[in-house]
Protein backbone atom coordinates (compact mmCIF):
# COMPACT_ATOMS: atom_id res chain seq x y z
CA UNK A 1 0.00 0.00 0.00
CA UNK A 2 1.85 3.52 -1.51
CA UNK A 3 0.35 5.18 1.85
CA UNK A 4 2.22 3.11 4.49
CA UNK A 5 5.46 3.32 2.09
CA UNK A 6 4.81 7.16 2.70
CA UNK A 7 4.36 6.76 5.95
CA UNK A 8 7.14 4.42 6.47
CA UNK A 9 9.47 6.69 4.54
CA UNK A 10 8.75 9.79 6.78
CA UNK A 11 9.31 7.78 9.95
CA UNK A 12 5.44 7.74 10.90
CA UNK A 13 3.91 4.64 12.65
CA UNK A 14 0.13 4.23 12.16
CA UNK A 15 -1.59 2.34 15.06
CA UNK A 16 -5.40 0.51 15.83
CA UNK A 17 -6.32 2.63 18.73
CA UNK A 18 -9.80 1.50 19.17
CA UNK A 19 -11.55 -0.55 16.47
CA UNK A 20 -12.65 2.31 14.65
CA UNK A 21 -9.88 4.80 15.44
CA UNK A 22 -5.80 5.29 14.12
CA UNK A 23 -2.96 7.14 15.64
CA UNK A 24 -0.33 8.51 13.60
CA UNK A 25 3.20 9.34 15.69
CA UNK A 26 5.90 10.61 16.59
CA UNK A 27 3.64 13.64 15.87
CA UNK A 28 5.92 15.83 15.32
CA UNK A 29 6.37 14.20 11.68
CA UNK A 30 2.83 14.05 10.95
CA UNK A 31 1.65 17.02 8.37
CA UNK A 32 -1.79 18.04 7.80
CA UNK A 33 -1.53 16.58 4.21
CA UNK A 34 -0.52 13.33 5.78
CA UNK A 35 -3.73 13.56 8.20
CA UNK A 36 -5.85 14.17 5.13
CA UNK A 37 -4.56 11.07 3.29
CA UNK A 38 -5.00 8.78 6.04
CA UNK A 39 -8.51 10.15 6.15
CA UNK A 40 -9.13 9.11 3.03
CA UNK A 41 -8.22 6.18 3.29
CA UNK A 42 -9.30 5.22 6.71
CA UNK A 43 -11.26 2.48 6.16
CA UNK A 44 -8.68 0.42 4.49
CA UNK A 45 -6.30 1.05 6.65
CA UNK A 46 -8.22 0.01 9.62
CA UNK A 47 -9.17 -3.20 7.71
CA UNK A 48 -5.55 -4.12 7.53
CA UNK A 49 -4.32 -2.77 10.88
CA UNK A 50 -7.21 -5.30 12.08
CA UNK A 51 -5.92 -8.27 10.16
CA UNK A 52 -2.65 -7.59 11.48
CA UNK A 53 -3.92 -7.54 15.08
CA UNK A 54 -6.00 -10.92 14.54
CA UNK A 55 -2.28 -11.84 13.33
CA UNK A 56 -0.55 -10.73 17.01
CA UNK A 57 0.07 -6.98 16.38
CA UNK A 58 -1.71 -3.99 17.02
CA UNK A 59 0.34 -1.37 14.67
CA UNK A 60 1.99 -1.55 11.15
CA UNK A 61 5.82 -0.94 11.39
CA UNK A 62 7.58 -1.40 8.11
CA UNK A 63 11.70 -0.39 8.82
CA UNK A 64 12.97 2.82 8.05
CA UNK A 65 14.86 2.73 4.22
CA UNK A 66 17.87 4.27 5.08
CA UNK A 67 18.71 2.99 8.64
CA UNK A 68 20.00 -0.15 9.44
CA UNK A 69 16.60 -2.58 10.90
CA UNK A 70 16.29 -5.89 11.88
CA UNK A 71 13.24 -8.20 12.04
CA UNK A 72 13.63 -10.27 15.59
CA UNK A 73 10.68 -12.09 17.35
CA UNK A 74 10.08 -10.57 20.98
CA UNK A 75 9.24 -13.12 23.99
CA UNK A 76 8.07 -9.51 25.50
CA UNK A 77 5.32 -8.76 22.98
CA UNK A 78 5.06 -12.35 21.83
CA UNK A 79 5.26 -10.65 18.07
CA UNK A 80 8.00 -9.71 15.40
CA UNK A 81 9.61 -6.34 16.02
CA UNK A 82 11.81 -4.31 13.94
CA UNK A 83 15.05 -2.53 15.83
CA UNK A 84 16.36 0.19 13.50
CA UNK A 85 19.45 2.34 13.99
CA UNK A 86 22.35 4.45 11.57
CA UNK A 87 25.41 4.83 11.88
CA UNK A 88 28.57 2.66 13.74
CA UNK A 89 27.99 4.11 16.96
CA UNK A 90 24.13 4.97 17.61
CA UNK A 91 22.65 7.57 20.04
CA UNK A 92 19.40 6.55 19.45
CA UNK A 93 17.53 3.11 18.43
CA UNK A 94 13.95 2.85 16.54
CA UNK A 95 11.44 0.09 18.18
CA UNK A 96 8.87 -0.73 16.12
CA UNK A 97 9.43 2.96 15.14
CA UNK A 98 9.45 4.27 18.94
CA UNK A 99 12.69 6.45 19.95
CA UNK A 100 15.21 5.01 22.66
CA UNK A 101 17.74 6.89 23.27
CA UNK A 102 21.22 4.64 24.30
CA UNK A 103 20.85 6.31 27.67
CA UNK A 104 17.23 5.34 28.51
CA UNK A 105 17.97 1.31 27.53
CA UNK A 106 21.34 1.51 29.87
CA UNK A 107 18.44 2.55 32.46
CA UNK A 108 16.11 -0.08 31.68
CA UNK A 109 18.45 -2.87 32.02
CA UNK A 110 19.70 -1.64 35.32
CA UNK A 111 15.80 -1.43 36.81
CA UNK A 112 14.41 -5.45 37.34
CA UNK A 113 11.24 -5.34 34.91
CA UNK A 114 8.48 -7.73 33.98
CA UNK A 115 7.40 -8.13 30.89
CA UNK A 116 4.26 -6.57 31.82
CA UNK A 117 6.34 -3.13 33.09
CA UNK A 118 8.45 -3.56 29.75
CA UNK A 119 5.13 -3.65 27.47
CA UNK A 120 3.62 -0.53 29.68
CA UNK A 121 6.65 1.83 29.34
CA UNK A 122 6.58 1.35 25.72
CA UNK A 123 2.86 2.10 25.67
CA UNK A 124 3.13 5.37 27.68
CA UNK A 125 6.46 6.37 25.03
CA UNK A 126 4.20 5.40 22.04
CA UNK A 127 0.52 7.36 23.85
CA UNK A 128 3.24 10.44 24.78
CA UNK A 129 5.78 10.70 23.11
CA UNK A 130 8.16 10.41 26.17
CA UNK A 131 11.31 9.48 27.24
CA UNK A 132 12.38 7.47 30.56
CA UNK A 133 13.83 10.37 33.12
CA UNK A 134 15.92 9.68 36.26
Amino acid sequence: MELLQELNSKGVTIQLVDLDRLALTPKERVTPELVEKVRARKQELLRVLRDTQDKGRNEIVDPVPELRTITLFSKVFNREVFISWEGANPQTVLFDGIRYTIDEIARLKEIPLTADDLRTIHGVKVQFEGELLD
